[in-house]
């Protein structure tokens, strides 16, 4: 029994000195990679995805966020909290205008189904369609909504879930405090 547990210590030691050789960094790329290098990391800051639109046009996150705060909601139609955030969104439109973007990226669903559902619930802001749920797993997104508000540096300020236009109004005015 003691010869298992040294060697289930040994072997612990082991991986945890192997995996603390790759200087820190993502990938093993040791830390005399630049940040220029250093791969983006969806948990912190915003990775720049293309979509399409409802209307089946390519938008670019990084085209829409340019110098703003942006507000990311990831959710869907028969998402009942999801539909609940809308007004508060909406809100965020009306209250900033462009000085904060705020999209909806709409997981596993087909423009056939979001179009009218925009339109019913009166939505103000871009909605664009990840059909394959890709962005949404970039973003480790496990629920929805999952709103988050990133800085015009890119840098992600929150992430939660339902968020009211209060919460959403203290996450977004430091951000446009700082230039």
């Amino acid at each position: 029994m003691m010869r298992v547990i040294s060697f289930a210590v040994i072997a612990l030691l082991a991986a945890l000195i192997a995996a603390g050789c790759n200087g820190g960094e993502q990938g093993g790329r040791g830390a005399a990679a630049s940040a220029v290098d250093k791969p983006k990391d969806p948990a912190v800051e915003i990775v720049d995805f293309e979509l399409k639109d409802l209307e089946g046009k390519t938008v670019r996150s990084a085209d829409v966020r340019a110098g703003k705060v942006l507000v990311l909601k990831f959710g869907a139609t028969w998402c009942p909290p999801c539909n609940d955030q809308i007004p508060h969104l909406n809100k965020v439109v009306e209250t900033y205008g462009d000085k904060v973007a705020v999209v909806d990226v709409d997981v596993r669903e087909k423009a056939a189904k979001v179009k009218p559902h925009t339109k019913s619930h009166g939505v103000k802001y871009l909605v664009l369609l990840d059909e394959s749920g890709a962005i949404g797993a970039r973003y480790s997104v496990r629920g929805i909504p999952t709103v988050l508000v990133a800085g015009k540096d890119g840098r992600i300020a929150y992430r939660g879930h339902f968020t009211s236009f209060d919460a959403l109004k203290q996450k977004i005015d430091p951000l446009l405090e700082k230039q």
